[in-house]
């Protein structure tokens, strides 16, 4: 039979002490990071467990306390789809540290498939699981204490990310995939960012995009978030600048951001032994 001068189970001021201490830890040993939480913009594949065209467009300060004493987890891996490059970190969060970081507008615990942007580390995670059983209530479950967050390296997917954090946002700009058009005769300037289309209007429009870089002396004009297929010949009209240059010629296989990136020199190399010219290489070949 338990001690009854002992119990600590119902003590409800060891249990805020608890909370209390384990909250002051990570704000003495923990970073400050910036929580992105996940926005749908279509209904989540329940099955599957993703959303197919999910956007990060705000943000909240926290701190977190990296558990890893040494160095990211994971490790290199090579498999029929190539070389990769894992890291994983596990994070502790207070209950009270990520209600009040995150001004009570993302929920009540941190959820799977937001992320996580280590600002030390100027590295971008999201988080794989959210383990809510890390103290185990020491002193019984009348409080909880924290959270324990597993988190794997971002791999970006063409997500549209806007955050209004610098460092957040050419970090994504970085390792979106771009693409170079030149352009023609126009007016006006373009400006980084903005969103651009081809059509009578954006919500109509055949194709649209986001400015990544633009040069008005060579023409130069740099795309990423690219949704539809843009066409040569035609003006390509900035949202918020109202800028219109006739679009030449763009490069779809040539990633500007991807230095690893060779499609377009495999396409040249092939034109030499290999014929493109038919539209159906697999039904009846046209005359």
């Amino acid at each position: 039979m338990p001690n009854q001068y002992f119990d600590y189970f119902n003590d409800v001021q060891m249990q805020v002490l608890y909370k209390n201490l384990i909250e002051q830890a990570v704000d003495m040993f923990g970073i400050s990071c910036f929580y992105i939480p996940r926005e749908s913009q279509s209904n989540v594949d329940l099955f599957f467990g993703d959303d197919p065209t999910k956007s990060f467009g705000n943000s909240f300060p926290v701190t977190v306390m990296i558990e890893n004493a040494e160095s990211f987890d994971g490790g290199d891996l090579f498999s029929k789809f190539g070389y990769t490059i894992s890291k994983s970190v596990n994070l502790l969060i207070g209950a009270n540290n990520f209600i009040t970081g995150t001004a009570n507008t993302v929920g009540v615990r941190p959820r799977e498939g937001d992320l996580i942007w280590l600002q030390p580390f100027q590295a971008l995670y999201e988080i794989s699981h959210v383990n809510q059983d890390k103290f185990f209530y020491a002193f019984g479950n009348k409080n909880f204490y924290g959270y324990s967050l597993a988190c794997e390296e971002f791999r970006y997917n063409n997500e549209k990310v806007d955050t209004g954090i610098d460092d957040i946002d050419n970090k994504i700009s970085s390792v979106t995939m771009a693409y170079k058009a030149q352009m023609g005769s126009g007016n006006l300037s373009y400006t980084i960012g903005e969103a651009v289309y081809q059509g009578n209007s954006y919500t109509t429009a055949t194709a649209t995009a986001e400015v990544v870089a633009w040069n008005l002396p060579t023409g130069n004009l740099v795309l990423g978030q690219t949704v539809g297929v843009f066409a040569a010949n035609v003006p390509v009209v900035g949202l918020e600048s109202n800028a219109s240059y006739i679009m030449l010629s763009i490069n779809v296989l040539d990633n500007v951001n991807d230095r690893l990136d060779n499609n377009d020199q495999i396409r040249q190399e092939a034109d030499n032994f290999l014929n493109f010219t038919e539209e159906n290489p697999f039904g009846e070949p046209t005359e």
